[in-house]
């Protein structure tokens, strides 16, 4: 059965894309919010899209299908752990150490193999392409699907859904505060709520139980209704926003709840009333460069930190200066477009080539 493609949650992706952007640009501190939409995002797809398969729930089964999943940006990820690599030879040469060298191939290695972001250490998962920790987040994710989607199957309504995202959300905030103290001078104390892969499963399973209820809501919503519950869902992203800025922007004990799951409720509403495509946020945001970005949104992400470092690396080499934030949005910007147009491009010839290869 055809799947019918929602095409307004490509806004979604945009807006995340674009948080994360400008948290990579020290413009915003917006990053935790596009991380929590992507995460609730995919497995509210994850949902939508399998929803009528059947997949193998057994172990060997499920890392293939969480492999599959994944492959289609495996050369982009190793193309940009090389440009990674690349822009640290020369201090690796000139600070040589055998000790800091065999550490260093260790990272690549454990970034080769997506094993990152299970290493509870800043030093380590935010390394050489930073933004790949969550590639090997969601290579777990996608390996669990097939035993989360048998599960879902059994379900018998919506009150469930509803339970389910209940129970999650409150079990990540008691283990977010039984472990914020936990950390030391060589980890990040937010690894376990906002990188480590098991915490991220809740959010997953959070957007999958979301897919669910949209998938068995009893009637779509007319214009008007629709357009006042996405005016909602903006007004309760901003107001999280507020929240987060004037409430816990400087409370270090709350650095487990602000970095992800503070942003959970506005991603769920945001992610539920946009998936409705009805109303008028969701219409004005149906236009090319919205959908552009979305579409493009999951090479992008891989591309657009490595293409910020070498502009920052470049421009204090020319004017000895750091990079002033406002010119790098913009340049870094149209850098990260060019850079994954040419990559599409070249991944296209490739596969076309390989078509026609008897």
């Amino acid at each position: 059965m055809e799947v019918k493609r929602i095409s307004s949650l490509q806004a979604v992706r945009c807006l995340a894309f674009l948080s994360l952007f400008l948290f990579h640009c020290d413009l915003t501190d917006s990053g935790g919010w596009g991380v929590s939409l992507f995460l609730v995002l995919s497995g509210f797809l994850m949902i939508y899209n399998y929803r009528s398969r059947e997949l193998t729930a057994a172990p060997p089964a499920c890392i293939r299908f969480g492999i599959s999943k994944i492959k289609k940006l495996y050369p982009l990820h190793l193309l940009m752990l090389l440009a990674a690599v690349l822009l640290d030879v020369n201090s690796l040469v000139h600070q040589f150490a055998l000790k800091r060298i065999s550490r260093y191939i260790l990272k690549v290695l454990l970034h080769a193999s997506l094993l990152q972001a299970w290493v509870p250490s800043s030093s380590v998962y935010f390394a050489l392409n930073g933004v790949a920790w969550y590639l090997s987040v969601c290579l777990f994710l996608y390996c669990l699907f097939p035993f989360i989607l048998a599960g879902i199957k059994k379900w018998t309504g919506q009150k469930t859904a509803v339970t389910w995202i209940a129970a999650v959300y409150a079990a990540q905030l008691i283990a977010g505060a039984l472990t914020k103290n936990i950390g030391s001078s060589n980890s990040d104390p937010s690894w376990i709520t906002y990188i480590a892969p098991p915490f991220r499963l809740g959010d997953f399973v959070i957007g999958c139980a979301l897919g669910y209820l949209f998938l068995n809501r009893k009637k779509e919503t007319g214009f008007r209704m629709s357009s006042a519950l996405e005016i909602c869902s903006v007004l309760l992203a901003v107001l999280t926003f507020i929240i987060r800025e004037h409430v816990f922007s400087d409370a270090s004990d709350s650095v487990w709840f602000r970095t992800g799951m503070l942003y959970t409720p506005a991603s769920i509403f945001l992610i539920y009333t946009f998936a409705a495509n009805n109303g008028i946020i969701t219409r004005l945001l149906n236009c090319r460069p919205v959908l552009y970005i979305g579409n493009i949104s999951p090479y992008a992400y891989l591309i657009h930190q490595i293409v910020i470092k070498y502009c920052r690396r470049l421009y204090l080499h020319i004017f000895g200066t750091a990079m002033n934030p406002w010119l790098t949005l913009p340049l870094c910007f149209i850098i990260t477009l060019v850079c994954t147009e040419l990559y599409l491009k070249i991944e296209s010839c490739l596969q076309n080539r390989s078509a026609r290869s008897p």
